[in-house]
């Protein structure tokens, strides 16, 4: 799998399965981090790494979400994720228990997966804000219909930035042979993880091709052309009935100035979307003001974590991550920020 090829140095990536009459129901991908700077240790710790290294917070996780979204799931039927689910977090249990594991981490999940959030809540599993996310429903026949039934000022800034895109002459497009301009798209994935300062992986040419090759059944790549070089790219998932956004690139300077920014990452997707007939776009964590302008609303997200012992220390500690997380969106919320 991508995770596999791409993150197999960083993790031991295990599968718990289940099975009935010999047909697989259910499995959980878990994850034991085998270096010390990792996606959960940076939003448990944050700053403050050091503090792993106490011995009344030191973690040894057992980790149920990928290492390049930071989503979970437990991957089953939803009429039977109740039972199937049950039995793969007695499962991890048991590997929490057998290796002395000191949590289990689910990040990122969804106030939407209802289903989910209660199987966690049942186990025990300590809730923690972390972030919200953007999602936007198709309600639309045509891209005319969807700017209609936005308010006023929103209307005038989505045909404001349609204007000076095309006015620009920058083209949006579906790219169909990526390789030859894999340096290019390379280098615009890059500029955004060093825009928000992001050490956890590069997106090299080896990394963005291998993701490309494994998810070519569920993507469209989407590029941003301005006199003969791309400025822009977004990749579109479409899986159960949902489209998501991934591998993101960005020329910022050229975006900002014939907004090609919005053009390629939002008006071009919801056009898709409605063209395809998608009931449901995800835009994920970052910009919340921005996208909440062009319709989205936001969707809260949480952490759950199961302790192998109680630890009144660590309780409080999440505690204090959950009022921190929750102030940190407030801040950037305001400001209007992602």
């Amino acid at each position: 799998s991508y995770i596999e090829e791409n993150f197999g140095k960083e993790f031991i990536i295990s599968y718990l399965l289940c099975t009935e009459k010999g047909k697989l129901v259910g499995a959980l991908p878990v994850f034991r981090p085998l270096l010390k700077h990792n996606a959960y240790f940076n939003v448990i710790f944050g700053n403050y790494k050091w503090l792993n290294k106490l011995p009344l917070l030191e973690s040894k996780p057992l980790i149920c979400f990928s290492p390049y979204t930071f989503k979970s799931t437990i991957l089953t039927e939803k009429r039977i994720q109740k039972e199937v689910g049950k039995k793969l977090l007695e499962a991890a249990q048991d590997i929490m228990k057998k290796e002395k594991l000191t949590e289990i981490v689910f990040f990122n999940i969804s106030e939407r997966e209802i289903s989910l959030v209660n199987l966690l809540q049942e186990a025990n599993y300590q809730r923690m804000f972390h972030i919200k996310s953007t999602l936007i429903k198709n309600k639309w026949n045509t891209f005319d219909e969807y700017v209609s039934s936005l308010k006023k000022r929103s209307r005038k800034t989505i045909r404001n930035d349609i204007n000076r895109f095309e006015g620009s002459g920058a083209k949006t497009k579906i790219l169909t042979n990526y390789k030859k301009r894999l340096p290019e798209l390379a280098k615009l994935c890059q500029e955004v993880l060093d825009k928000h300062e992001s050490t956890m992986y590069k997106f090299s040419e080896k990394i963005l091709s291998s993701f490309y090759n494994h998810m070519k059944p569920y993507m469209s790549i989407f590029v941003c052309e301005h006199k003969g070089k791309y400025i822009a790219t977004i990749t579109n998932l479409e899986k159960d009935k949902l489209v998501s956004n991934h591998a993101l690139g960005l020329n910022y300077i050229q975006t900002r100035e014939n907004r090609a920014y919005y053009n390629t990452i939002y008006y071009q997707q919801i056009r898709n979307m409605i063209k395809k007939g998608i009931p449901e776009a995800d835009f994920g964590t970052e910009a919340f003001r921005t996208k909440e302008i062009r319709g989205c609303t936001l969707v809260n997200r949480y952490m759950f974590i199961k302790q192998r012992k109680n630890n009144p220390i660590k309780n409080m500690w999440f505690r204090l991550l959950d009022k921190h997380y929750k102030r940190k969106f407030i801040k950037h919320y305001k400001r209007g920020r992602g």
